[in-house]
């Protein structure tokens, strides 16, 4: 068993492997989402999207994206942590505790990832990295 991060997010550019999904919008009045790839027409944009999965087993970080095998990101991990910023109302900006898992998605602001490196043989001590990301233009 482990610890896992499934993120949804729209690529930059078109050097990435084939999508999930492609939005195709004039961004004015029409946006539709078909599975794969997929070639705008005149006055549309495509937008790739993709979902990569972050999982942690058996000391390892792993990677997974579209229907491409696990791959391993980093060893050694100790641990790998993944807790939510939570507002005390849905109408609050600010985050004010973390929980792992948070009673209602629509409390969440923020997210925190946390990875602790170990060395096998013990020459060094573990260290434990984190960083918080703030969410932005969150859907209804």
């Amino acid at each position: 068993g482990g610890r896992q991060l499934t993120l949804v997010m729209s690529d930059v550019g078109s050097n990435g492997d084939k999508p999930d999904w492609t939005v195709l919008s004039d961004c004015r009045t029409h946006s539709t989402a078909y599975s794969e790839g997929r070639t705008p027409v005149a006055g549309q944009l495509a937008f790739p999207i993709r979902r990569l999965t972050y999982r942690f087993s058996n000391n390892q970080l792993l990677m997974k994206g579209g229907a491409a095998a696990d791959q391993v990101l980093v060893d050694n991990v100790g641990a790998f942590d993944v807790s939510f910023g939570l507002a005390s109302t849905a109408t609050d900006l600010a985050a004010s505790r973390y929980s792992s898992n948070p009673p209602d998605p629509a409390l969440i602001r923020s997210v925190r990832l946390s990875l602790t490196l170990t060395d096998p043989s013990r020459r060094v001590s573990d260290q434990t990295f984190n960083v918080v990301a703030a969410l932005r233009n969150r859907l209804p």
